[in-house]
């Protein structure tokens, strides 16, 4: 491609882009545009579960890798916008089942990504290259740049990539923030790259249906530091570990006010030091302490410590603390906790659970309100939306990154910008989403359909037994009973009554009349089938299958949507 012109209106060969992840969820965002015999993939993240998922024993979902693996040949490498879980989230498992040529992020991005992998054992060491402002990608069938975009991490970047079809650019996740000192949305290069004539915009919309132009981080410093110059104790502050700008704000916050920083959480420390070492956090030595064992050796007044679980997260610090099981930390009088964070959908439930406990624990909290902004979002809102559009002016704009409801409506948003129904586009997707086709500059959603579905992870391993997870979801819906008893070959006959010992499927102690029910006419059937077939003809299965048909009737009768899975310990003696 770089000996080729890169504009053609003459071509029979289309450009297909789809989306892995990203489309009508929050995370698991993963983008895949493919010509001929090249793929580029931009970002692999993950998505976490909600509580019920999580009580199955799933850790967080990634993206199906099946398309890539079947064209593994094609790929020549993945692209990372920026450091956040979602966009980053996955490529560890995308590692463990393909080979990458090379990732390509910025460097507190690399950094970040390095720290993570470097927790897989069975990894090897991967090759990566450096991106920036200026850097250009070449390869036979596409040129890529970079645009730098204002987000809650440095090193953000948006993508540009001329074809011989047309323009396609990725927004990654991004704001405008002009009053911030630091990085900000690159109007100057959007423009430049506007100049080429965009055809197509993969456009974020997490913020969509929020109205008018984001709150300035600004002044979001100015009111955490007020709020930490106000409080008398301890301050707990519950944020993303992987807002790093405003992890910076606060440590800052905190010297400022003559408070040592202790952090708690291992992603959080993990990515205060790679911005460290990236050179993007400078403070004075010694304003963190790096041992939460040390914390009783201060003035609760010169304490401040940076806490996860800001999402009410099960087995986070900070819910650890408010059930009084944190291994280091209690909570003591005039203690402060302070969310400055906003809940994912999805997390809202486990969060006012949280908060609660907090409250249970006389805590004092500060909560971002209209009267009290300590917190605001890294994602453009409905004004910043408009004006990003409008900088690049391409000829379609294809909503990503959002529930469904968000990505509606950033459609309503184009559609008000003067954008025609066709110009918008929504493809298909869930288990399998269709493929996106840019031919000749022109841009329309194919019939082809390509596997999307979720895939669960366990600790550090995909699931790949899928019986295995519906196994766990059986078990999380309906619970389970293991009957237990031992049969009298010589007699043909049940020894004794059964044993019942059930978990999950109803409160044994209100149902002893069921139970009772359910042990004697497991006896009486199986002493019936017994007698009629004789005890040399019975089989274990037989035995099984009487005792679970038994069970499950009575079950049945009482609780007609519990299916529980049914264990049967049967002991054989003769005399």
């Amino acid at each position: 491609m770089a000996n080729k012109e890169l504009s053609s209106t003459n071509n029979r060969i289309p450009t297909y882009i789809f989306a892995l992840g990203g489309l009508g969820e929050i995370g698991k965002n993963m983008d895949v545009i493919e010509h001929e015999d090249e793929i580029w993939i931009v970002d692999c993240g993950l998505r976490f579960p909600d509580k019920n998922y999580g009580l199955k024993g799933v850790s967080y979902f990634v993206c199906s890798f099946d398309y890539l693996v079947k064209n593994v040949q094609k790929i020549k490498g993945l692209i990372i916008t920026h450091a956040h879980d979602d966009h980053i989230g996955g490529i560890a498992y995308l590692l463990k089942t393909i080979p990458i040529p090379k990732i390509y992020a910025a460097r507190l991005t690399l950094e970040i990504i390095n720290r993570k992998l470097s927790e897989f054992d069975d990894l090897k060491a991967h090759e990566m290259a450096e991106i920036n402002d200026d850097t250009v990608l070449t390869s036979k069938h596409f040129k890529i740049d970079f645009f730098r975009v204002c987000h809650s991490t440095p090193d953000a970047f948006g993508v540009c990539m001329q074809t011989v079809n047309g323009i396609i650019c990725i927004s990654g996740d991004f704001r405008f923030d002009f009053l911030t000192p630091g990085e900000q949305t690159d109007i100057n290069k959007i423009s430049q790259i506007a100049a080429r004539k965009v055809d197509l915009l993969l456009c974020e919309s997490t913020n969509a249906q929020t109205p008018g132009f984001g709150s300035s981080e600004k002044y979001v410093f100015e009111e955490l530091d007020k709020t930490i110059s106000q409080c008398k104790g301890r301050i707990f502050i519950a944020v993303f570990a992987s807002n790093l700008y405003r992890i910076m704000q606060i440590v800052m916050a905190a010297v400022n006010n003559g408070r040592k920083v202790f952090v708690c959480g291992r992603s959080m420390n993990n990515n205060i030091e790679a911005a460290t070492k990236a050179g993007y956090l400078k403070v004075p030595k010694g304003a963190i302490i790096d041992d939460l064992r040390d914390i009783g050796s201060y003035n609760p007044r010169d304490i401040l410590v940076l806490i996860t679980g800001g999402q009410g997260e099960e087995n986070a610090a900070l819910n650890k603390m408010a059930t009084g099981s944190h291994q280091t930390l209690r909570f003591e009088p005039e203690d402060t906790v302070i969310f400055s964070s906003s809940p994912i959908p999805g997390n809202y439930e486990s969060l006012q659970d949280l908060l609660n406990k907090l409250y249970h624990a006389n805590v004092k909290l500060y909560i971002s309100d209209s009267d009290k902004k300590i917190h605001s979002s890294g994602h453009a809102t409905q004004t910043e939306l408009q004006l990003f559009i409008r900088l690049f002016n391409p000829r379609y704009v294809w909503p990503v990154h959002g529930e469904f409801k968000m990505l509606k409506e950033l459609n309503h948003i184009g559609n008000e910008l003067g954008y025609a129904p066709e110009q918008i586009i929504l493809p298909r997707h869930g288990d399998q989403v269709a493929k996106v086709e840019l031919l000749n500059h022109m841009v329309h959603v194919t019939d082809q359909m390509v596997q999307a579905n979720d895939v669960p992870v366990d600790g550090k391993k995909i699931i790949t037994d899928i019986s295995l997870f519906n196994d766990r979801q059986v078990l999380a819906n309906n619970g389970i009973i293991n009957v237990s008893l031992l049969i009298d070959q010589k007699a043909g006959k049940v020894a004794s009554v059964p044993n019942l010992a059930i978990r999950g499927t109803f409160y044994a102690q209100s149902n002893k009349d069921l139970i009772n029910e359910i042990k004697m006419n497991i006896k009486n059937n199986l002493d019936s089938f017994i007698s009629k077939k004789g005890v040399a003809n019975v089989h274990p299965e037989d035995v099984d299958k009487v005792i679970s048909d038994t069970t499950l009737f009575f079950i049945h009768r009482r609780y007609k949507n519990k299916n529980p899975w049914i264990i049967c310990t049967v002991f054989y003696a003769s005399r």
